[in-house]
């Protein structure tokens, strides 16, 4: 095999993984999705009990503590990217 042979060799399969990462969901989606799961579940927690719940979301840039009432409500929501109303975040599907 010639060197150059070998240099189209790895273009190509350097294109195939690429092409092949962009298929799975990516680490922040997924963690977006286990964060919303996580106040919504919570958030029916609280509505149920009729006892609020404190929730801390950390990740590796900051960290934001959310007070979940029992009227449905999400204190702290503002400095945080979730709907005080719905404790889902604004992009989520209804």
């Amino acid at each position: 095999m010639t060197l150059i042979e070998l240099a189209v060799a790895i273009a190509v399969l350097g294109m195939m993984a690429g092409l092949t990462a962009l298929a799975f969901p990516t680490r922040r989606e997924a963690t977006e999705r286990t964060v919303a799961e996580r106040i919504a579940d919570e958030r029916r927690r609280a509505m149920r009990t009729g006892v609020e719940r404190t929730v801390l979301i950390a990740d590796s840039l900051d960290a934001r503590v959310l007070t979940l009432l029992p009227d449905g409500r999400v204190l702290g929501a503002r400095d945080s990217a979730v709907d005080a109303m719905t404790g889902r975040p604004p992009h989520a599907a209804r």
